[in-house]
């Protein structure tokens, strides 16, 4: 049955980033487009990166938070930190 519903239907991951809900007018839109996707047929996973959130605490730890072309890079401490924000 499963496997049925996964050949017809499309399933959608996204990622949500935090400046979306830190904007009530933006996730108001990201909202209604979610429902128009849901009403045409798509499955929609929505994850968060979390990344104010590692953001905060690497900084709270004293730990420089690093970015390249917009990717954090994260060496072995930072994904420490990681690992214990999202989870």
């Amino acid at each position: 049955m499963i496997g049925e519903v996964l050949e017809q239907e499309k399933i959608y991951v996204i990622k949500i980033g935090g400046s979306i809900l830190d904007c009530d007018e933006s996730l108001k839109a990201f909202a209604k487009q979610i429902q128009q996707l849901h009403s045409s047929g798509v499955f929609v996973v929505i994850i968060h990166g979390g990344g104010n959130d590692i953001s905060h605490m690497l900084k709270r730890l004293g730990i420089e938070s690093k970015f390249e072309k917009g990717l954090r890079i994260t060496d072995s401490q930072t994904i420490e930190v990681v690992e214990k924000v999202l989870s």
